[in-house]
């Protein structure tokens, strides 16, 4: 019994906690990826972030998979201009039901002990005048190259989140993020030297 266990959880640790995220390593483009995904049919969507003057435009491509154990997930690769920067897993939480949350986070903890990061909150929200109360706790793991957020948000649901640490890709984040700001200023150094020209 004790071989079968260990086996299940050798398995789970293969898919849930591999280099990069999902053993594809970080900066890895659209072809790599699903190379490694044989077989899995991505649902692509895009979205846009906004950091104060950081702006950027993602492509994030989803399927659902099941992880031994836990059951079946949204699995979902976030990428900027064809690299790889993030992924993650999420489960809805049906009824309350914390016991595949209390399975992820001590996979976690096995694997790369006490988390770093520790935030809770919570609040009160009023409804027609029932009180009702939300939650949530995020546990943070820096390892190499990768910043895990293991996030909960009480009767909704749970996700793992990875973060690239990769110093080229972190830099070339941020450039990006960056170039709609300069692209502005360009612009408006073009009208003035325009209004010069006239005067």
């Amino acid at each position: 019994m004790k071989k079968i266990v260990l086996i299940a959880s050798m398995l789970l640790s293969v898919s849930l906690f591999g280099e990069g995220f999902r053993n594809v390593k970080w900066g890895a483009n659209l072809a790599e990826i699903k190379k490694s995904e044989v077989s899995k049919k991505f649902i692509k969507s895009s979205e846009e972030q906004t950091q104060g003057k950081y702006y950027w435009n993602l492509d994030l491509y989803a399927f659902e998979d099941s992880l031994k154990s836990a059951g079946k997930f949204d699995v979902k690769y976030v990428l900027l201009e064809n690299k790889l920067i993030q992924g993650s897993y999420s489960q809805k939480i049906k009824k309350g039901n914390l016991e595949n949350y209390n399975k992820m986070k001590k996979n976690l903890e096995d694997k790369y002990g006490y988390p770093q990061g520790v935030y809770k909150s919570s609040s009160f929200l009023f409804e027609n005048g029932e009180k009702n109360s939300s939650a949530e706790e995020i546990l943070t793991w820096y390892i190499k190259d990768t910043k895990i957020d293991f996030i909960l948000v009480k009767e909704k649901e749970f996700k793992i989140v990875y973060y690239t640490r990769d110093k080229d890709l972190v830099d070339f984040i941020w450039d990006k993020g960056f170039e709609k700001e300069r692209e502005k200023e360009k612009k408006l150094m073009k009208n003035s030297e325009f209004i010069k020209s006239k005067i």
